[in-house]
């Protein structure tokens, strides 16, 4: 997620980019904790996040996912290894994500990376940010 909003060319030609946001937190809120008091922190998120000017959300396919398992070595968090070890409910998840995306009044780009290389994802990702200056 880039935040080109907040790009000021004199300041050594920097700009924001987070890879987790406010829709992160709330897709796994709603989606692993839906019977849980907790889902009205989600909400709150929902209603109060920041909007970025640029969003880019990538999925993938279930193959895709099991590809990259079998080439990666072992996940960095306990939640990325829970995902990779249970690679139908990650797609389920990663689906779960697609329609809660505010499409209609952030600018997003959703980018299917089955079967793209890593350049081919960065420059489809580049030209998005690019073409909505």
């Amino acid at each position: 997620i880039f935040d080109l909003l907040q790009y000021v060319p004199s300041q050594n030609d920097s700009f924001v980019m987070m890879d987790r946001n406010w829709l992160s937190m709330y897709a796994h809120l709603c989606f692993f904790y839906s019977a849980s008091p907790i889902i009205s922190l989600a909400e709150v998120l929902r209603e109060s996040h920041i909007t970025f000017s640029h969003n880019i959300y990538l999925t993938s396919s279930l193959g895709e996912k099991r590809k990259r398992i079998d080439r990666h070595a072992e996940p960095l968090t306990g939640f990325d290894k829970y995902l990779s070890d249970n690679p139908d409910l990650h797609q389920r998840y990663d689906k779960f994500w697609i329609p809660l995306i505010p499409k209609e009044s952030e600018n997003w780009l959703i980018i299917d990376v089955s079967g793209k290389t890593k350049r081919e994802v960065l420059k489809r990702s580049i030209d998005f940010i690019l073409e909505n200056e």
